[in-house]
C-alpha cells in the first residue's frame, strides 16, 4: 500500500493538474499522466482533475466579482486624463463606453419583417415536403444490413 500524500504535495499536484487543464490537456490524457507520473490510482488522478477544476471555478468566480469594478475604475482614469488633457471626445466616447458597460442604453432595435419570416419558413417547409415525397421511409436505407427479404 502506498504511503499517504502530505497536504503540500496534494496542493501541489492539484496545481499541476490546473496547469494542464488550462493548457487545454484532455482529462483522460491527464489522469493517463499523473497516474505513471505520480504512481496514483485513475480513482485519485480523477479526484486532482475535480479538484483544479473546484478551483479554477472559485478563481473565475472571483475574478468576475472583481470585473465591473475594475473596468469601472480603469474608465474614470482614462475619462480623467482625456479631461485633464482636453480631449472631449475621447470623454465622450469613455462615457458612452461606460454607459453600454452598464447597460444604460436601451438594447437595439430589431427590424423583423414577419412576411418575409413566414415566406422562408413556408420555402423551407415546401423544400422538406419535396425531399420526402421523393424519397418515402424505408427505401433510402437498409436497416437489418441483410438486404431483400431479410
Amino acid at each position: 500500500m502506498a504511503a499517504k500524500s502530505t497536504k503540500l504535495e496534494v496542493s501541489r499536484r492539484v496545481e499541476a493538474v490546473t496547469r494542464m487543464l488550462l493548457r487545454g490537456w484532455r482529462e483522460p490524457n491527464i489522469v493517463q499522466n499523473v497516474s505513471q507520473t505520480w504512481g496514483v490510482t485513475e480513482r485519485q488522478g480523477w479526484h486532482y482533475i475535480r479538484k483544479a477544476r473546484q478551483g479554477i471555478t472559485t478563481a473565475a468566480k472571483a475574478r468576475m466579482a472583481n470585473a465591473l469594478e475594475q473596468h469601472l475604475g480603469d474608465r474614470e482614469e482614462l475619462r480623467r486624463e482625456a479631461s485633464e488633457a482636453g480631449d472631449h471626445a475621447l470623454v465622450l466616447a469613455i462615457l458612452k463606453d461606460e454607459g453600454r458597460l452598464l447597460n444604460l442604453y436601451p438594447p437595439a432595435r430589431l427590424d423583423v419583417r414577419v412576411s418575409e419570416l413566414d415566406a422562408a419558413i413556408a420555402a423551407e417547409l415546401a423544400k422538406l415536403a419535396t425531399a420526402a415525397q421523393s424519397s418515402p421511409l424505408g427505401e433510402t436505407e437498409d436497416t437489418d444490413g441483410g438486404g431483400a427479404g431479410g
